[in-house]
C-alpha cells in the first residue's frame, strides 16, 4: 500500500523529529530487559494541543490522530498550562505487556506513542506509560510510529486493516496450530460418540446426518427475532445473513459441514432437543473450527467483511516525512468482552469457552485464538514466520485472549478434602459465577445453557467435579474418604451480588430455591473467595436428598459414584437437613445496637456484613420483623476460616441461610447473610451461637 504525504500536518507537529525515536529503537536505546517498562525518549515537551478539546476537530492530521493517544492518571485530565503534558515515544514491544514477557527474535518493534503528563518523576513515568499506554491500546487502539521506508509486512508489527475477509491467511492460521501445536490443540474425540449429530452440508445446502468421518465447524452467534414455526427443517435458502455468510465462511476455509443449532437440533422435540443439549461439550470442543459472530445485535448483523456487511474502519495512517504513524484500533478480545451483544448472551459462554479453535468476527476484524496462539488482521501474524518449525510454540502465549480469565478448566487432583474444596471446586465456581452474570430469554435454560460446560469438567479429570441441580460436588467414592457435610456446605454457601447487576434476583420457579439455578442474577461462593489455607467448618448435619419421585437417601449413598460419570446424579427434589436456628435474640440485640437501621453498621455478635452481598431486604427492621413473627428465620449453615498471610490473625465468615416457611418442616430459600469476622487461629471455634443456646431444626429445603 502506497501512502501519499499527509497534507495537513500544523507547525509544531511539522518539528516533532520521530526519526530520534525511530533511531534509538533501531540501535537498542529504546529497549530493556523482560521485566521493566522501557526508558521512554521525549519526542515533544509542549504537547499541551493533542489534550485540547479542540483537538479532535483539528486541521492537523497528528493532532487529530494522537488526540486519542493522551493518557491521564486517576486524577483524570486537568486544567492545562504551558508545557503540561509531553509527548513521549517507546518501544511497542516491549511496554506492551502481553509481548514482553516473551523475546520475540524474528519480531518488527515499532516506536509506542504516548500523549503524558510531564511533572511525573521518571520512575512513575515508567509504571504509569506502561499501564496506562496498555488501557489505552485496549479501548482505543496503540498508538504506533515507523520508518516509512519500511512500510511492509513484519511479525507483530501494525498493519492496515483490510476491508474484506482474507480466507486465506485465516486457513494459515488454523494450518499453524493443526500442524505446529501438539497435544495443546489436537485433543478430540471421535464424531462417532455424538449419536444423532446433524450438520449443515455447505455445497448441497441441506441439512445431513453426521457420520464418523465428518469433520465440522460450528456456529455460535446470538439468535435473532424469530417466526413462530411447528418444522424442524428451517429453509437455508431464507437463512439470516451471519448464517449465510458463515456457510460461506467454512467453505472458503476448506471445510464442507457447519453446525448451526437452529438447524441441526430439533428445537420442537424437547427430548431430542436436551439429548443434543447434553453433547454442547462434545460438539464445540470437536469442531474443527468455532466461527464466532460478535458483531452487530443479533444474527441478522452478519460477518462484517464477509458478505454485505461492511467493517467499521478505525484505521487513521498519517505520513510524516520520514516517518507513518497510525492506530491499530482497539484491542479486539477487549472489545467483545465489553461491548459484544454476542458476550451478553448466557448460552455463548460455553459456547465461546468449549471450542479449540475460534474466529471471531467483530465490527472491525476478525482474530483468531486457540490454546496456544492468538492472531489478528491488525498485526503481522504466522504468515511473516519463514519457517515455523523452528518456532517453541509452547512458549508463545502472548496476546489478549478472549475468555482469558476462564480458559484454565483442568480441574486437578487433589487427595485431601480440604484441597479438593478449596481448590478444584474453585475451577467450577469460576466459571458458574461467570455465567450467572449473564442473561437467558427463557428461564427454564438457567441450566441447559451451562450444560457443555458441567459436562467438560465432569470428564477431565481423574476426580470429577459432577452438579446437584447446579450446586457442584464430587461422587461419593469408597476408594477414598470424603466428608459429604463440608463438601455439600460449601456448595450450598452462594450468595448474589450487588454489584454485578441493575435488577434484583427473582426466583426461577423450574428449579428449586436452594441451587443458584433457580434465581436470576450474578452469584458468588463463600469457597471461591477463600481458595488456599482454609478451614470448612460445616454446621448441616445428617444430609439426605429427595428424589424426583419422593423417596430419601442419606446424602453419601444418593451421590455414590457412577460409571460413566455422566450417569451421577443432577437432579433433586429437596434436600433434608439439621441445621442451628439462629435466635432472634441475637438479631433483636445488634437492632438496639445499631438504631440507624443500616446493614453497614450493624454487627451480630461482632461480626459484620460481607459487603458484596446483596442482602434480603432493605433495612435490617424489615427482616427482623419476618424473623420475629417467624416468617423466615435463618439457619447457620457453616463458617469459614482463612489465614492471611503475613498476619498473624485469621479471617471468618459464618453462613446464614435465610428462609421461608411453607408448612413447620418445609422451607424454600429466600436469600442469604454473610457474616466477616476475625479470629487468632484457623482452628479456633467462634461460635455465632453459644451451645446451650442452639435450637436445631430439621428443614426439608425446596
Amino acid at each position: 500500500m502506497d501512502l501519499e504525504p499527509s497534507a495537513s500536518i500544523c507547525e509544531a507537529c511539522q518539528r516533532i523529529d520521530f526519526s530520534k525515536a525511530l533511531n534509538e529503537l533501531d540501535t537498542g536505546l529504546l529497549k530493556t530487559d523482560l521485566f521493566l517498562p522501557p526508558p521512554p525518549t521525549i519526542l515533544d515537551n509542549d504537547a499541551d494541543r493533542f489534550a485540547s478539546p479542540t483537538a479532535r476537530d483539528a486541521n492537523c492530521d497528528i493532532c487529530r490522530l494522537l488526540s486519542s493517544a493522551v493518557v491521564y492518571d486517576r486524577s483524570g485530565p486537568e486544567t492545562l498550562g504551558k508545557g503540561f503534558f509531553r509527548l513521549y515515544g517507546f518501544s511497542f514491544l516491549s511496554c506492551s505487556t502481553e509481548y514482553r514477557m516473551h523475546e520475540l527474535w524474528d519480531a518488527e518493534d515499532s516506536v509506542g506513542l504516548i500523549v503524558a503528563k510531564r511533572e511525573l518523576d521518571y520512575s512513575i513515568l515508567l509504571v504509569l506509560s506502561d499501564f496506562l499506554y496498555r488501557c489505552n491500546g485496549l479501548n482505543k487502539g496503540y498508538f504506533v510510529c515507523n520508518w516509512t521506508r519500511n512500510h511492509g509486512l513484519g511479525l507483530l508489527k501494525p498493519q492496515v486493516i483490510p476491508a474484506r475477509f482474507n480466507a486465506q491467511r485465516a486457513r494459515l492460521w488454523i494450518t499453524n496450530c493443526i500442524e505446529d501445536h501438539g497435544s495443546d490443540c489436537a485433543d478430540d474425540v471421535p464424531t462417532s460418540s455424538i449419536p444423532g449429530m446433524e450438520v449443515i452440508d455447505c455445497e448441497a445446502c441441506e441439512v445431513v446426518q453426521a457420520d464418523a468421518s465428518m469433520k465440522w465447524v460450528a456456529l455460535s452467534y446470538r439468535w435473532g427475532p424469530q417466526p413462530q414455526t411447528g418444522t424442524h427443517v428451517y429453509s437455508i435458502s431464507q437463512a439470516s445473513a451471519t448464517v449465510k455468510d458463515a456457510i460461506s465462511v467454512t467453505r472458503s476455509l476448506g471445510y464442507r459441514y457447519l453446525w448451526v443449532d437452529k438447524y441441526c437440533i430439533n428445537q420442537q422435540d424437547a427430548k431430542l432437543r436436551d439429548i443434543q443439549i447434553g453433547k454442547m461439550d462434545l460438539i464445540y470442543h470437536n469442531a474443527q473450527l468455532v466461527i464466532i459472530a460478535a458483531a452487530g445485535p443479533d444474527e441478522h448483523y452478519g460477518l462484517p467483511g464477509v458478505g454485505s456487511t461492511g467493517r467499521i474502519d478505525q484505521s487513521f495512517i498519517v505520513r510524516a516525512g520520514v516517518a507513518t504513524l497510525m492506530n491499530t484500533g482497539p484491542d479486539p478480545a477487549h472489545q467483545v468482552e465489553t461491548k459484544s451483544e454476542w458476550w451478553k448472551r448466557a448460552w455463548t459462554f460455553q459456547e465461546g469457552l468449549l471450542p479449540r479453535r475460534r474466529l471471531v468476527f467483530t465490527e472491525t476484524q476478525s482474530f483468531f485464538e486457540c490454546h496456544t496462539a492468538i492472531w489478528n488482521e491488525g498485526f503481522g501474524g504466522v504468515e511473516c514466520i519463514p519457517n515455523r518449525k523452528t518456532v517453541d510454540w509452547s512458549q508463545w502465549k502472548i496476546g489478549n485472549y478472549l475468555l482469558t480469565k476462564y480458559r484454565d478448566t483442568t480441574v486437578g487432583s487433589y487427595p485431601h478434602a480440604r484441597d479438593f474444596i478449596s481448590k478444584r471446586f474453585s475451577h467450577f465456581m469460576r466459571l458458574v459465577q461467570h455465567y450467572t452474570t449473564r442473561r437467558l430469554t427463557f428461564e427454564a435454560d438457567s441450566l441447559r445453557g451451562v450444560t457443555g460446560i458441567l459436562t467438560f469438567l465432569a470428564k477431565r479429570s481423574e476426580y470429577p467435579v459432577v452438579h446437584l441441580v447446579g450446586l457442584p460436588y464430587t461422587p461419593v467414592d469408597k476408594s477414598r474418604p470424603f466428608d459429604v457435610e463440608p463438601c455439600m456446605f460449601v456448595s450450598m454457601a452462594w450468595y448474589h451480588l450487588h454489584e454485578k447487576q441493575s435488577f434484583a434476583p427473582y426466583r426461577r420457579r423450574e428449579f428449586p430455591s436452594w441451587t443458584w439455578a433457580g434465581w436470576a442474577g450474578a452469584i458468588r461462593w463463600v469457597g471461591y473467595d477463600f481458595q488456599y489455607g482454609e478451614e470448612v467448618i460445616p454446621m448441616i448435619r445428617r444430609l439426605e436428598l429427595e428424589s424426583e419421585g419422593g423417596g430419601t437417601l442419606p446424602a453419601a449413598e444418593y451421590l455414590r459414584l457412577r460409571d460413566p460419570v455422566e450417569n451421577c446424579p443432577q437432579s433433586a427434589r429437596a434436600l433434608h437437613f439439621q441445621a442451628p436456628l439462629v435466635p432472634t435474640s441475637v438479631f433483636e440485640e445488634a437492632s438496639r445496637s445499631c438504631p440507624s437501621d443500616d446493614w453497614d453498621r450493624l454487627l451480630i455478635t461482632g461480626r459484620r456484613m460481607w459487603g458484596k452481598t446483596k442482602l434480603p431486604t432493605k433495612r435490617p427492621s424489615e427482616l427482623f420483623g419476618l424473623l420475629r413473627n417467624g416468617t423466615w428465620s435463618c439457619l447457620w449453615l457453616g463458617d469459614h476460616h482463612i489465614r492471611i498471610e503475613g498476619n498473624s490473625w485469621t479471617k471468618g465468615i459464618s453462613f446464614l441461610l435465610v428462609v421461608e416457611w411453607q408448612d413447620s418442616k418445609t422451607a424454600s430459600r429466600v436469600g442469604a447473610l454473610v457474616l466477616d469476622y476475625s479470629v487468632d487461629d484457623i482452628d479456633q471455634r467462634v461460635d455465632l451461637v453459644a451451645e446451650e443456646d442452639c435450637q436445631w431444626v430439621k428443614v426439608r429445603l425446596i
